[in-house]
């Protein structure tokens, strides 16, 4: 990481230059019109053309300074405090127009952070270019900031696809995000919250387009240094539903594969409890793991399983764990939320490159989900499927 040294604030400065007229410029005034009246005219023409430069000079100053603004919030929302960053604001690749840099301590790139569609487009960039040399980098822990491993931050990561490829956005606030996508001026189309009250999702989507965007809240994020915030997705067209995926009975005490593992350990044991109602509670599996070592002499745990009720006797959630190394990493971690009438709203999967959210969205009072949101978390990256559930 460099030193911490002030930060170069590129601004392009643009000059005016006065209007020269040759005489073929000048209309040739008519017997009817006085001189006094052509020189008035003349005047006006070169104040007219004049007044348009000043108007784009005025523009441009506006639009860089806008730029400029809403780079600054986005170091300070994101990273001001934080310790391994450093940044810069220049033009480093020549175009005109300034680019945000950001580097981390130890790593070989850089994050380049230009406009774009109402954001800021975040690109990795192994390399600077040459025109780059010679700027000076501010260590983002100089800034005053409250950044901490409890902050939350404020604005909004987007992933969208653009035909083969993705690319990653960053929005000042949900609103922007949202306005920006074209749902500003209307209602979400579904907000999920879990049991306990915690917002998870806001979804946007018009039906006769079939496109829609939408917020995932989540509370911890092991691959940043935040641990709350937001995270955007936008998508277009209806998938076919095909198979809901809704399994038959949640209530039951086994595994994702519908087996207990007991097959798999020696001294296989087992835990149930239940309510005051008969209803279960709490399911455990424990085993010795010589497949491991042949010296495993404490058990392990196998599978684990703890649900909870809503007072009319509907399943609430169902919280679930299994061995990775028993039944493989997938599911190894698997949470349930119902809805009051018992039928499943909510799934969050553990999967090996981040977690898979799945939620079922109804509109009247059948079991079968008219719709249902996929969301693939891949490192930080959620990918939308959207598809009709019945």
């Amino acid at each position: 990481m460099r030193g911490k040294q002030a930060v170069v604030v590129y601004m392009a400065v643009l000059s005016l230059t006065a209007c020269t007229f040759s005489p073929a410029d000048v209309v040739e005034p008519s017997r009817e019109m006085s001189k006094a009246e052509a020189e008035k005219k003349q005047t006006a023409e070169q104040g007219g053309e004049q007044g348009t430069e000043q108007a784009a000079v005025q523009d441009t100053e506006q639009k860089d300074a806008q730029l400029l603004a809403l780079y600054e919030i986005f170091i300070n929302q994101e990273y001001a405090g934080a310790e391994g960053y450093a940044y810069v604001i220049c033009d480093g690749d020549g175009d005109g127009s300034a680019e945000l840099y950001i580097e981390r301590a130890g790593s070989q790139g850089f994050y380049v952070n230009t406009y774009k569609n109402g954001g800021l487009c975040i690109r990795y960039q192994e390399e600077l270019p040459p025109e780059f040399n010679g700027q000076l980098w501010t260590d983002t822990e100089t800034l005053a900031g409250t950044q901490s491993g409890e902050m939350a931050h404020s604005g909004i990561y987007v992933f969208a696809k653009n035909e083969d490829m993705g690319e990653r956005y960053w929005y000042p606030s949900e609103t922007d995000f949202v306005r920006e996508n074209g749902f500003g001026e209307v209602d979400p189309f579904y907000e999920y919250y879990i049991p306990d009250g915690q917002k998870r999702l806001t979804l946007y989507y018009d039906e006769a387009t079939q496109k829609g965007c939408g917020i995932r809240y989540y509370e911890w994020d092991p691959s940043t240094f935040t641990t709350t915030g937001m995270y955007g997705f936008v998508f277009e067209g209806l998938k076919d539903g095909g198979e809901s995926g809704i399994r038959e009975d949640y209530l039951k005490p086994e595994s994702v594969d519908g087996v207990d593992g007991s097959n798999e350990v020696e001294d296989f044991t087992e835990n149930i409890e239940y309510d005051d109602q008969g209803q279960i509670t709490h399911y455990d599996a424990a085993g010795l793991l010589t497949f491991l070592a042949d010296d495993n002499t404490e058990p392990g745990m196998v599978l684990r399983i703890d649900y909870e009720y809503y007072d009319n006797g509907n399943l609430k959630s169902r919280f679930y764990g299994h061995n990775g190394y028993i039944f493989g990493t997938w599911y190894s971690n698997w949470d349930c939320y119902f809805d009051g009438q018992g039928r499943i709203a909510y799934e969050d999967i553990y999967i090996t490159h981040g977690s898979w959210d799945i939620y079922y969205i109804y509109k009247d009072d059948t079991k079968e989900p008219a719709y249902i949101l996929d969301l693939d978390n891949n490192l930080g990256e959620w990918i939308p499927t959207f598809r009709s559930g019945r």
